[in-house]
């Protein structure tokens, strides 16, 4: 039903009117939008749209209603089920879906996140739910809810991270620092995190680029608040979140049976919200490396706006019940005593129900409800019961409370407030709506009553009443008094009468000064209004990240919604009844963070924006905080030096400023690097190519402090980083031409013009040489083939690359020297031969048309392998294999048709196997055909023909001929046959056969090389034979001199001649040049040259050879044939060696200084020269104050022990190298003199480095009666050094003791002041040199008798009355010292027997003494404990203390834990005595309880006491609560050197860290932290996390707030005190120490010392602030874990041993049980006994 209209106004006066219109006119709302119908914001929250036909299906998310994801592909995956079939995410044991038919599964295939974008009302508060489960095991999911960003979220890949996944890594990266607990089952708590806005690919924007996009705080960079919730659910059912949750219906409305919150605060103005979903973990299938592709599914998403609905009522009701619905269920609260509140979800109704109680205060009065009085942010409306239009709904019949009721529905569109108006009639209620009111003097309920009174006089009316204003809590204002009813507003003071003659009632007000009302009601109700003060306030973050109040960062207004005309609108306070709006400004250089309200320095924001709007609900007055930051602007700019800086387009972009808010980090910008890859700029300046390389960037207002070397700055001021370049000219390099590299290419022979070689820069543009010419035609493969062609120059071949650069092309120079070598390409020519077998039949041969180069090649380049027989190529003629024509025979090859010839016989031939070449063919044209035919010859002929031994070694000019046998006439031409030797061979003379019978012919002398054969040489006999004349040819022999080819008187070194038979082909070790034998100083030979260096430069075609060269092979000599035995010469070639250059260089503090005149000091020199005659001086080493030198080293080997030092050759050489002179720093020695010849004790010499502040050892000498003052550094001087002082000494030095004597105080004392008395109480004597004491007179009261003076253990001393001590004259220095004593006079009655002297405890039964023993045993398991101490004693009648005795428990008899006493009287003092422990055993905490006896306690004889001893237990020592006993891991590791160093002092944080590890760790790691306040404990310090964390615990204190200390060494307090703090208890109060009265660890060390942790000297001292030894250390930390072994054979073998730990040493088993890590048992008493070794714990991971 619609909403009653507000009733018309009466009349009232123009100020009523005001007040009455700033009451009910519309307020502005809380928020600027308008709220949604909607009540979920979420659109197709089930994933129903749209609907799928499949179990699971992956759809485009542009066919998804509302949702996207930031995966590549694009696809999100549904789920369902579908008529029978499961979908496969769920178990067979649950089937049903969460909501509707389908669900929504994380990440299809490709992980990404999924979200909506929603619309949301600024400044309300939303809350949200979902369903969710895990597909295949336990699912966990971020839900992240936030601003939507103006860049939506994505990927810069498939592969890649989005925002929000970026941000769930941040999370489960920081949960420690986050202390923010990941759950395995349900939701976590709300995390708030801060991040920069979103950028492109994932990217985010701001700031430096360089810091993490999240934070805990915000900022100007961090702008962008997220609430995160991580959800995980297994798979066994959908579970219930946030508002699904069945908790979520808690007591008082929404939310409150969760273990989370499940609200997100929309911040003002943000009109658009993301709602987004990613995968946290989830459960991959069985083999699956793809996890997070599989579960977490979501389905019945809620996201709904809430408003709150404050309900009271005036006085008269019975009961009030307000109802609303959420999900479904109806939520009922009950609001009869004290009202309250109910969330009610917007756009939902709200039913009231009202019962109306008559007598509701027993006061005589009706009371009757009016109605409610609605007040929203849009104003008040009254809707009253009675009115036809109201809401009301009035129930006739009474229900179960006997009572009628009235119904009230209301549409909640908005936070409300609701008064529930009830009237006491006849009277004026006057409700105070939370304030007070006392309408009369003993009438609070502000009602004021006119019911007539009756009694015996009569009827009495009531007088007018006077009001006044009600009181309101401190910041309210009182604003009138309202009849809702009546739309009537009255002021404070008014006067009410009651018509009591009218027909109806009324009441009638009156107003000075204004005309009276009358209204017509029974009763009136009239509420107080208020305004409710709002107050805006200006805070400044300061350094320490602190806020407090501050005007200069900014300025605030504040505004009621309706109060438009208080005189307080625009100043920082104001009153306001529905709301009010805040305005913030920051002043210029200030930046506002956002409005708090609760003050405090972690307040979360609830507004980021500069204008807040917020309702005042419940009576609310309210301080809104505008917090502001310093801002400073960190910007760069390039260094103005231009030898710093690149120029015009050259000059790189700087970084972007920014602004940082005071007290943040800013990263440094590293889009330039430095370092060990610093950024660089390829550049050329002035014509050189080079580059630029970063430096860093300086702080502008520090600039002679250097480069930052953090990449973090601490921003508390402007900054203005100025980058830095240094330009580097790139390196020259040498541009060398070759001719070309006969190794590996064919090149011509000859010399050939080269092009100039240069220098020229890295990437300098170098056009190369154009293109070599060479004349030549010919190459020589061999040094018996040599082709005809023609040559062709192809390129330039680059050293580096091997790439082939053309001619005149331009390059660009590499960072190395660069040779360019010619590239040719010889081209032959060639000819091809054909077979004819003319006249004769058979198969033609195949000619020669092709040619193998490779042989002669070996591989190398440069020849064109063309088909055809190179011109200078030879060929051998093949076999004839044809049918010559009848009665004739294959007489040869010709080059001549034999059948265009008659005459057969004249037809020169050529035999098979013949060699034939170009030259012998009479080939000359390129490409020739040439075409041999066979010739035939008659049988009657004699045949001859020349051929040689070897066609390698030589040729016959003329293969063969005949002659023609006519009967007995033998005619023919004569045939003559020249033999020719190849280079390097010669002949030697003609060998002949005849074929036909294998006999040799005589034909005269055959050793010449020109043979002519006639046909006189033959007879008929000879026909049909064929005569073989074989030239015969052998290699050269040949002589080579050698020659050294300097003139110099220094080159050394003879080489004898060398015979060489030439050879191509073999390869033995003969065949090669000798070894080079000469040496020349300053060069190194090279090879050698057929002419000498004054002839080269004429000849530099001439070939050179290398060492061990094959000169076999060599046939010409200076372009000439070697012939048979020819001597030659070959010349040695040199080059003088490059310089060397040796360095000298410091290591250390010190210089060098090279050995020659005028040369400087300085920590790097060096020298260059000839490696062989250079000069090489050497240089000078020469150490810095406080350093010593310690040697030149080469590398890592000592080569040197003098200052001096002067390379040496290596194999008659210098050797380049860098020659270091080693410098350490000085040593002293510090040696301790007792200083007095009665002190003993010893102290080893303490080592000093120079410079180095150190603590001196602690004094170990002793001098009985004396203390140690401290050090002097002469025998009589005073104290220049404390013990254990730090000091750094510069010299050797000798300490001496200082020493002062000590005073002891003597007592005298009576056994009982009622018998005697002595003249002097106490005496003070010097503790050595007085030898005696005055002492005392003892003197006897009446009646009694002086018996004589006692010691405390009851020995008698004197029996004179006036006793003066002697000093003690013992045989040991120390038993020759006064010490503290107590001297008691003994007095007896007179008539009494003599008494007997007192037997000492453990005396036997044969005096006559009594006896009381003790027994001390183990509070837990009883077993007996000895070493305890006790006292017996009595009190005198003036409470002194007499008769004390003390006795330890020990072993007696058979017995252990029994301390026995025996006294002679045991009736004195009327035989009351006492006992006490005074110490506890080892690991036992000390009783100090007094124990009260009698003389009927004491026995006659030792073995009755012990039989009857008393029994007094001890508590073993607890371990405090904090600290792990139970693993017994070793807390101490040792030194790298292998000891321990028992008596070497421990720092404070060494000590922290000690502590730090033996906390549980459930503590370390539930209190860790990584950061302190102290500036000299960084970060990165090994102990900060220790150091840290025990601070934060409270164990540890620094020196003060800001400094640690930890490298000082730590005194005995100190570690008391550490101790102590881990205890709860407090100090008995009892001094057990003489020398901690006033001192500020004095409660610390009585309490650890009760304990039994600690433990004094047997002097009955402490000494609180001598620095603690390591095993003193370990010894009390032991104590405190309970971890005590008794004796050595508690430990293992195989345990850690130190070579100054030993046994023996009173420290040696605290040393083991601290440095072994140990399984253990408990033994009897407080002991333990090892059972096995274990490994020490890794605690690297807490050490920087």
């Amino acid at each position: 039903m619609d909403k009653q209209k507000i009733v018309g106004k009466r009349w009232m006066s123009a100020l009523l009117a005001l007040i009455l219109m700033m009451t009910l006119l519309p307020a502005p709302s809380a928020a600027a939008d308008d709220s949604p119908n909607g009540e979920n914001a979420i659109q197709n929250p089930g994933f129903e749209n749209p609907s799928i036909s499949k179990t699971y299906s992956y759809i485009p998310q542009q066919d998804v209603s509302a949702w996207e994801t930031t995966a590549k592909e694009g696809m999100i995956e549904f789920g369902r089920n579908w008529g029978n079939q499961t979908a496969p995410h769920y178990t067979s044991t649950d089937k049903n879906n969460a909501e509707g038919n389908q669900f929504a599964e994380l990440n299809a295939d490709e992980e990404s996140t999924l979200y909506q974008n929603v619309t949301t009302v600024g400044g309300n508060v939303y809350e949200w739910g979902l369903q969710h489960r895990g597909r295949i095991g336990v699912d966990k999911m971020a839900l992240i809810i936030g601003p939507t960003q103006k860049n939506a979220p994505s990927k810069p890949s498939k592969d890649g991270r989005d925002q929000y996944m970026q941000l769930t890594d941040w999370v489960h990266d920081n949960q420690k620092e986050l202390k923010f607990k990941i759950p395995d089952n349900g939701c976590s708590q709300r995390l708030t995190v801060y991040s920069k806005p979103f950028g492109a690919n994932g990217t985010f924007l701001g700031g430096s680029g360089s810091e993490s996009p999240f934070s805990t705080e915000v900022s100007n960079i961090y702008t962008e608040r997220w609430d995160v919730w991580i959800i995980a659910t297994d798979n066994q059912h959908w579970v219930g979140y946030g508002i699904k949750d069945n908790a979520y219906q808690g007591n008082k409305g929404v939310g409150g049976g969760l273990s989370y919150e499940c609200s997100y605060l929309v911040p003002d103005g943000q009109t658009q919200t993301t709602f987004a979903f990613c995968s946290y973990s989830s459960t991959p299938p069985a083999g699956s490396q793809v996890s997070k592709t599989y579960g977490n599914l979501i389905d019945d998403l809620q996201f709904s706006l809430y408003h709150t609905v404050t309900i009271s009522a005036t006085p008269g009701s019975s009961k009030i019940t307000a109802s609303t619905k959420i999900n479904g269920n109806t939520q009922e609260l009950d609001f009869s005593k004290n009202g309250g509140s109910i969330v009610v979800r917007n756009n939902n109704d709200l039913t009231l129900t009202v019962w109306e109680n008559k007598n509701a205060l027993n006061n005589g009065l009706e009371t009757e409800f009016a109605g409610a009085l609605v007040i929203g942010p849009n104003g008040s409306t009254f809707y009253s019961v009675g009115d036809p239009e109201n809401m009301w709904e009035k129930v006739e019949k009474d229900d179960a409370f006997g009572q009628k009721h009235y119904g009230f529905t209301l549409h909640v569109s908005d936070p409300v407030s609701i008064r529930l108006i009830f009237v006491q009639s006849p009277a004026v209620t006057y409700f105070a709506n939370g304030g007070t009111y006392k309408a009369e003097s003993e009438n609070t309920s502000g009602v004021v009553s006119f019911k007539a009174t009756v009694d015996s006089d009569g009827t009495h009316e009531r007088d007018p009443y006077i009001s006044h204003a009600a009181t309101g809590q401190d910041g309210w204002r009182f604003d009138g008094w309202l009849s809702v009813r009546d739309d009537l507003l009255l002021p404070a003071k008014h006067t009410v009468s009651y018509n009591y003659v009218s027909a109806n009632p009324a009441f009638t007000f009156k107003i000075d000064g204004e005309q009276d009302v009358t209204v017509y009601h029974g009763g009136v109700t009239l509420v107080a209004q208020w305004s409710y003060r709002q107050r805006a306030q200006v805070q400044l973050r300061g350094e320490d990240g602190k806020f407090t109040d501050s005007s200069k960062a900014g300025t605030v207004t504040i505004a009621s919604a309706a109060e438009t005309n208080d005189a307080a609108v625009g100043s920082a306070a104001c009153y306001a009844k529905t709301g009010a709006t805040a305005k913030a400004k920051a002043n210029d250089g200030y930046y506002f963070l956002g409005w708090a309200v609760k003050g405090s320095d972690k307040d979360e924001y609830v507004s980021t924006h500069p204008t807040y709007t917020y309702c005042v609900s419940g009576q609310e007055t309210r301080t809104v905080y505008a917090r502001f930051a310093k801002q400073y602007a960190v910007t760069y700019k390039w260094a103005e030096d231009p030898n710093c800086t690149l120029t015009g387009d050259k000059q790189p972009a700087l970084p972007s400023p920014n602004i940082v808010l005071q007290g943040d980090s800013y990263a440094i910008n590293t889009m330039y690097s430095t370092g060990e890859h610093p950024s660089t700029i390829q550049d050329t300046v002035n014509g050189v190519p080079g580059h630029w390389v970063f430096n860093g960037w300086k702080d502008k207002s520090k600039l002679d402090d250097g480069y930052l070397t953090g990449s973090i700055l601490n921003v508390n001021r402007d900054y203005m980083l100025v980058g830095y370049w240094t330009w580097v000219p790139n390196s020259q390099y040498q541009l060398s031409y070759s001719g070309g590299d006969n190794t590996t290419c064919w090149i011509p022979a000859g010399s050939i013009s080269l092009p100039v070689n240069g220098t020229y820069y890295k990437d300098a543009n170098v056009t190369v040489a154009d293109a070599l010419t060479t004349s030549r035609d010919k190459v020589m493969l061999s040094d018996t083939l040599q082709l005809e062609g023609t040559w062709e120059f192809t390129g330039w071949k680059r050293s580096d690359t091997g790439g082939i650069v053309p001619a005149g092309q331009s390059i660009t120079m590499p960072g190395h020297d660069l040779t360019l070598t010619a590239q040719w390409e010889f081209t032959p020519k060639t000819y091809t031969v054909q077979y004819d077998l003319a006249d004769g039949t058979g198969t033609a041969l195949d000619g020669h048309t092709t040619f193998d180069y490779s042989r002669y090649t070996n591989g190398k380049n440069g020849v064109v392998e063309k088909d055809g027989i190179p011109f200078g190529a030879g060929i051998t003629l093949k076999n004839f294999k044809g049918t010559p024509p009848e009665n004739t025979y294959f007489a040869g090859w010709s080059l001549t048709d034999p059948r265009t010839v008659e005459d057969k016989d004249s037809i020169d031939t050529h035999g098979a196997g013949a060699v034939v070449n170009s030259t012998t063919l009479g080939v000359t044209d390129d490409g020739e055909e040439v075409t041999f035919y066979a010739v035939y010859r008659s049988i009657d002929k004699i045949t001859v023909e020349f051929n040689v031994n070897d066609p390698n070694m030589g040729s016959v000019s003329v293969k063969s001929g005949m002659f023609t046998v006519a009967g007995n006439s033998v005619t023919g031409n004569d045939l003559t046959s020249v033999a020719t030797a190849n280079p390097g061979y010669h002949f030697t003379g003609w060998t002949v056969e005849m074929v036909s019978d294998g006999n040799d012919t005589s034909f005269g002398p055959l050793d010449d090389a020109s043979l002519t054969i006639a046909s006189t040489n033959f007879d008929a006999a000879d026909a049909g034979n064929r005569f073989v004349f074989q030239a015969q040819f052998a290699p050269n022999s040949f002589t080579v001199h050698f020659d050294a080819d300097a003139n110099e008187d220094n080159v050394t070194g003879t080489m004898d001649n060398q015979h060489f038979t030439f050879s191509a082909a073999h390869e033995e070790e003969s065949l090669y040049l000798n070894p080079n034998q000469f040496h020349r100083p300053g060069y190194a030979f090279k090879g050698w040259s057929e002419y000498p260096a004054t002839e080269r430069s004429l000849h530099p075609d001439s070939p050179t050879y290398t060492d061990l060269f094959k000169f076999a092979a060599v046939h010409t000599y200076r372009d000439q044939p070697i012939g048979d035995g020819t001597e030659v010469t070959l010349y040695a070639i040199w080059e003088a060696l490059p310089d060397i250059t040796i360095s000298y260089e410091t290591f250390g503090s010190g210089t060098v200084t090279l050995n020659q005149n005028n040369a400087l000091p300085t920590s790097f020199a060096e020298e260059t020269g000839n490696p062989e005659t250079g000069t090489f001086v050497g240089a000078t080493a020469a150490p810095a104050e406080g350093w010593e030198f310690d040697g030149w080293y080469l590398n890592t080997t000592k080569v040197g022990n003098n200052l001096k030092f002067v390379p040496e050759k290596a194999s008659g050489l210098y050797q380049a190298a860098t020659y270091v002179a080693h410098f350490v720093q000085t040593t002293y020695q510090v040696t301790f003199n007792a200083n007095a010849t009665d002190a003993t004790g010893e102290m080893e010499p303490q080592t000093f480095t120079h410079g180095a502040g150190k603590a001196l050892t602690a004094n170990a000498f002793v001098r009985p009666g004396y203390s140690f003052l401290g050090w002097a550094t002469t025998e009589d001087g005073p104290v220049a050094y404390t013990n254990q002082q730090v000091v750094s000494i510069v010299e050797n030095t000798k300490l001496y003791a200082v020493w002062c004597e000590y005073t002891v105080t003597l007592f005298y004392d009576t056994a009982d002041a009622a018998m005697g008395t002595v003249s002097l109480k106490s005496e003070t004597v010097n503790a050595v040199t007085t030898e005696k004491a005055s002492g005392a007179t003892a003197a006897a009261n009446a009646g009694y008798r002086f018996i004589g003076w006692y010691s405390e253990t009851g020995d008698k001393l004197s029996d004179n009355a006036s006793f003066a001590p002697q000093k003690p004259n013992g045989e040991q220095p120390e038993d020759s010292i006064w010490k503290t004593a107590h001297y008691i006079a003994r007095f007896e009655r007179v008539g009494d027997p003599k008494p007997i002297d007192p037997v000492k405890p453990g005396g036997d039964d044969s005096k006559d003494s009594y006896y009381f023993a003790i027994e001390k045993i183990d509070a837990q398991d009883s077993h007996a404990l000895n070493g305890a101490t006790f006292a017996l004693y009595q009190y005198s009648s003036d409470g002194k203390t007499v008769n004390r005795t003390t006795a330890t428990t020990s072993r007696n008899g058979s017995e252990s834990g029994i301390a026995l006493f025996s006294v002679d009287n045991k009736n004195s003092y009327e035989g009351i005595w006492y006992y006490a422990e005074v110490t506890a055993p080892e690991g036992y905490v000390l009783d100090s309880t007094e124990h009260k006896i009698t003389k009927n306690d004491f026995s006659t004889s030792q073995s009755a006491a012990i039989r009857n001893a008393e029994t007094v237990r001890n508590y073993r020592s607890s371990t405090p609560n904090m600290l792990n006993d139970t693993d017994h891991f070793a807390y101490v590791i040792g030194y790298k050197d292998g000891l321990v160093k028992p008596y070497g002092l421990i720092t404070r944080a060494e000590t922290t860290t000690i502590f730090f590890r033996l906390l549980k760790d459930s503590v370390r790691d539930s209190s860790l932290l990584t950061s302190s306040t102290y500036t000299d404990v960084p970060d990165n310090y090994w102990a900060n996390t220790a150091i840290s964390t025990m601070t934060g615990l409270g164990i540890v204190q620094g020196r003060s707030t800001t400094t640690f200390d930890p490298q000082s060494p730590i005194t005995r307090a100190q570690f008391a005190a550490i101790c102590a703090r881990f205890d709860t208890g407090t100090s008995s109060g009892t001094q057990i120490f003489s020398d901690i009265r006033g001192h500020w660890a004095g409660e610390y060390i009585q309490r650890a010392a009760e304990l039994g942790w600690i433990k004094g000297f047997e002097d009955g001292t402490f000494r609180p602030d001598t620095y603690i030894t390591r095993a003193q250390a370990m010894t009390m930390i032991n104590r405190v874990l309970n971890r005590i072994p008794e004796e050595e054979s508690d430990l293992l073998t195989g345990m850690n041993v130190w070579p100054d730990c030993n046994p023996g040493d009173w420290f040696y088993l605290a040393v083991q049980e601290a440095t072994n890590s140990h399984a253990f048992k408990h033994k009897a008493g407080n002991y333990e006994t090892w059972i096995g070794m274990s490994q020490n714990p890794d605690w690297t991971r807490y050490e920087n």
